[in-house]
Parts: structure tokens; sequence; C-alpha cells
């Protein structure tokens, strides 16, 4: 299991999805994150399900073309503010309500957990982090950093075509007057 924190994280963005009824297809709003949990870390998908909203862009396909440039720059770059924020998120439910999302979402969360450090947070008192605070060196960032620092960027993110709109070949009454119209002129 993952920290409580992913854990609050990956169910609100479940809950806005839903509760603003975003456009998945044939995916419920669990399917999708939990795809994008694959490729991007939790907090990304949270931020960008945000994003969208603030864009008014109610689609996954608005979320995932967020996050791919997102990865493009390498960090999150939201418009978005804390008020917008807290006044999108006040009213959702943050738990899915039936047992079966239950098993799925403890599915997701299993598979998103990072490694546990190697100590526990209650073993190191407050003197002891002090001391290691003051005692840090910064360090200078080496080529094997940067290479790090890239591989920990998110996976090529899945992409779904979109589907090509061709009208319809019928005209509209709307359009037989306006051309009746400009036939008069």
């Amino acid at each position: 299991m993952t920290d409580p924190t992913t854990q609050a994280v990956i169910n609100q963005t479940v809950a806005l999805i839903r509760y603003y009824g975003f456009e998945t297809g044939s995916l419920t709003a669990l399917e999708l994150v939990s795809g994008w949990l694959e490729v991007f870390p939790p907090i990304w998908v949270r931020l960008a399900t945000i994003e969208a909203l603030y864009q008014g862009r109610y689609k996954d396909i608005s979320v995932e073309q967020i996050l791919a440039f997102w990865v493009r720059r390498g960090q999150p770059t939201y418009h978005f503010n804390h008020e917008f924020e807290s006044l999108v998120c006040r009213k959702i439910p943050l738990f899915p309500t039936r047992d079966e999302e239950w098993d799925k979402l403890n599915e997701v969360l299993a598979a998103a957990t990072i490694a546990p450090s190697t100590h526990s947070e209650a073993e190191v008192t407050p003197a002891e982090f002090l001391e290691d605070f003051l005692n840090v060196e910064p360090p200078s960032p080496s080529v094997s950093q940067e290479a790090q620092a890239t591989e920990s960027l998110p996976k090529k993110p899945h992409y779904r075509p979109i589907h090509k709109f061709t009208p319809s070949q019928e005209s509209s009454d709307f359009y037989d007057k306006l051309k009746r119209t400009t036939m008069e002129d």
C-alpha cells in the first residue's frame, strides 16, 4: 500500500473526473487514472486534471495532452491558483463507493507504491534530523545524476487517436434561409 498522501491524490483525481463529468470514452475514471499512473507521478495526474478543468477541457484526451506537454517541459506548469483548486475540490466525494472499485483502486495503489525508506521517520529524533540537515553539503550535479533525473521522467504517454470530424451532408433549415437571404440581395 502507498502512503496516505498518494492515496488521497489518486482518490481525488478519480473523484474529480467523475464529479465534473469528463468524457472518458469507453473507459471508467479509475481505468484512466490507473493507466496514467503507469506513466506519470500521481501528483502530475491530479494537477493535469485540475488544469484541464481550469481550461474548460472536460475530456480525458485533454488531460493526456497536458501531461505530454509537461513531460516535454520536464515539469508541471499549471495556470490555476490555489483559490480555483480549493473551489473545484471542495465538494467532491473522495472515495469510490462500490467494493469492486475499492479492489481496483488498491491494485492501482499497489502498482504505484514507492520503495520504502531504510528507516522509519519514528527512529530519527529531531536532534538527529537537525544535525543531519545542518551537516549536509549541497551536492554538485554530475553526469550520473543528470542521467538519473532523465530516467525519473515519466515514460512515453499512451495516446488514443482523435477521431476525425466529418460534417453531415444534409443542409439545415438555417442554412437554406441564409442561402435564400444572400441570393435576394
